[in-house]
Parts: C-alpha cells; sequence; structure tokens
C-alpha cells in the first residue's frame, strides 16, 4: 500500500534511481547541444551581419589583450554596481533595469563573437583548413568548441568566465572607437 509519510523516490528501488538519474543525465546533455546550436547559430548570424566590426574586435584582441582585459573588469564593476543600485529601486521603477540587461547582453554577443573569430582563425590555421580566411566558419567553429568546453562543470564554467573578461573590453573598445 501506498504510504504518504515516506518520500516518494525512497520507495523506489535502485535499478529506478539509476534510471532517473541517467535520464536527467540525457536531458541535461541535450539541452547543451541545443544551447551549443543556439548560441552558435546566433554568433555566425552576428558575423556576417557585423563582419568589419567583428575582424576589428578580433584585430583588438590580438594587439591589446592587457589593455582589454581591464577595460573588461572595468565594465564588470558598472554593471555590478548597475545591479546593486537597480535593487535599490522600487518594484514599479524596476523596468529601468531592462535597457542595463539589453546592453549587456549586446555587448557579450560582440565580445564572444569577437573572442570566437580570433580563436577560430587559430584553430583553422592549425588544422591547415581551406576554409582559413573565412570569419565565418572561424566564428562556428571556435563556438562550438568554447561552449563545449564551457558545459564542462566548474573548469569550463570558470574558463568562460575568465574569457568574458576580454569579452566585454573588446566591445566597450569598440564603443570607444565609435565615440572618437
Amino acid at each position: 500500500m501506498f504510504d504518504i509519510s515516506t518520500p516518494l523516490l525512497l520507495s523506489i528501488s535502485k535499478a529506478e534511481k539509476s534510471f532517473y538519474e541517467v535520464g536527467a543525465l540525457g536531458v541535461f546533455i541535450f539541452c547543451c547541444l541545443i544551447l551549443i546550436i543556439a548560441l552558435s547559430a546566433c554568433f555566425g548570424v552576428y558575423t556576417v551581419l557585423r563582419t568589419q566590426s567583428v575582424l576589428r574586435g578580433s584585430r583588438d584582441l590580438n594587439q591589446l589583450t592587457g589593455r582589454l582585459f581591464l577595460q573588461g573588469i572595468m565594465t564588470y564593476v558598472v554593471f555590478i554596481l548597475a545591479i546593486f543600485m537597480s535593487k535599490k529601486l522600487p518594484m514599479d521603477k524596476c523596468l529601468l533595469c531592462l535597457p542595463i540587461l539589453i546592453f549587456y547582453i549586446y555587448l557579450l554577443l560582440h565580445g564572444f563573437t569577437s573572442l570566437c573569430h580570433c580563436i577560430g582563425e587559430k584553430i583553422l590555421s592549425n588544422i591547415n583548413s581551406p576554409r582559413l580566411g573565412s570569419a565565418f566558419y572561424a566564428v562556428i567553429y571556435a563556438s562550438i568548441a568554447l561552449l563545449l568546453i564551457g558545459c564542462i562543470p566548474f573548469l569550463g564554467w570558470g574558463l568562460l568566465a575568465v574569457m568574458t573578461i576580454p569579452a566585454l573590453g573588446v566591445s566597450v573598445q569598440k564603443l570607444l572607437v565609435k565615440a572618437e
């Protein structure tokens, strides 16, 4: 008979528990693959639409890495301060944070696309690919590689977090160069 006092998962046998654990792992892998495909497609489309900007960002990443890293750290600090200041706003004024979030997402899109192009060019040159020089393929190959690395718990997450810093720096550099 079913006993309400015992949790449902305790009444499941070990074989059934392992089935659920394998199922959860399968769902996790499936979600990771869908996310990788979707983000790679976004990076590829952005590359096609803004090729010169991505190439300029990739060139800046090769030449000004230290400076871009510092700009990325400062950008992180500004966004963290903006988040803390937005928590002080009343609930009906929180929609003011939406433009900040959209701007941050755009900065990450441009920065990661430039970072993927920079890494993708190195990948294509090392494998002697006939597609060397194609910005689209460089971004797609590198984005798939980076996002697969990002699916590794802790190590991959840390690596992606560190790579976000110069990516934000590239985006801020692009904004500063346009302002001049």
